[in-house]
């Protein structure tokens, strides 16, 4: 699984509000581009250790629970030292299998990353192509400057309010 040559790899990103079809649209990139990978959702790196609490009853979820909606949530260094990781493994010709999350998250396990669950195709996809394409999304992508300087193409959905809701 090693190659003398390195790797490029680009990471693309997709942002935008609930409902608006980031899933869709990361399945359909990961089979049109050479993503050795499945797209990796910022979902995976909420951590319960900082998110804050909705008091006061008035939001559509239950009072004193946790506030999902906010960047205060989210793990963002873990995050970052993630997507770092499987850069650097990815330019040496190596496919990643897992990608670590916070044990304080919706997950405590590291979550496979490699498409179809299947290491070997994988890493036919990574030594096949001389670039490579991580897919990264969520809908708080961007409010973090180093995950927006990570993507060399970011991409955003809308959806009108009454659609993203059905």
């Amino acid at each position: 699984r090693w190659n003398d040559k390195k790797k490029t790899v680009l990471f693309v990103g997709i942002s935008g509000p609930s409902g608006c079809g980031k899933s869709t649209l990361c399945d359909a990139l990961t089979s049109q581009l050479p993503c050795p990978l499945k797209s990796i959702g910022m979902d995976l790196f909420f951590d319960k250790t900082n998110m804050p609490l909705h008091g006061d009853g008035k939001m559509w979820c239950a009072p004193y629970k946790e506030n999902w909606e906010t960047p205060a949530g989210v793990n963002v260094e873990m995050f970052m030292s993630e997507m770092n990781r499987i850069k650097q493994l990815m330019e040496k010709g190596v496919c990643p299998e897992y990608v670590h999350v916070p044990p304080n998250g919706p997950i405590r396990h590291p979550v496979t990353v490699c498409r179809n669950d299947d290491v070997k195709a994988s890493d036919a996809i990574l030594q096949q192509h001389d670039t490579v394409y991580v897919i990264i999304e969520g809908f708080l992508l961007y409010h973090w400057k180093q995950v927006a300087d990570l993507c060399s193409l970011r991409l955003f959905g809308m959806v009108p309010q009454h659609e993203s809701r059905r």
